[in-house]
């Protein structure tokens, strides 16, 4: 579980340094708050997922829930 969430928080560094470069060249205005929001989103269900350690499922199931929100940062990034 903690290789998954290193998995997603490299990810999520890689979209953020995309990001910053992209904000140096001009973005509109939605495009940090987007990114900001799911990029969070992903964060607190990973947070989730390691407080609620003692459960069965629920860790590996908040783990996959947080790959949604990190999917849709990743495209963001990528296409515009």
């Amino acid at each position: 579980m903690a290789l998954y969430a290193a998995a997603l928080g490299l990810t999520g560094v890689g979209v953020g340094l995309r990001a910053m470069v992209k904000l140096f060249g001009g973005t509109p205005f939605w495009y940090v708050p987007t990114l900001s929001f799911f990029g969070l989103l992903s964060v607190a269900l990973v947070v989730g997922s390691f407080l609620s350690i003692h459960r069965r499922a629920l860790p590996w199931l908040l783990m996959v829930a947080a790959t949604a929100p990190l999917a849709i940062d990743i495209l963001i990034a990528i296409f515009y």
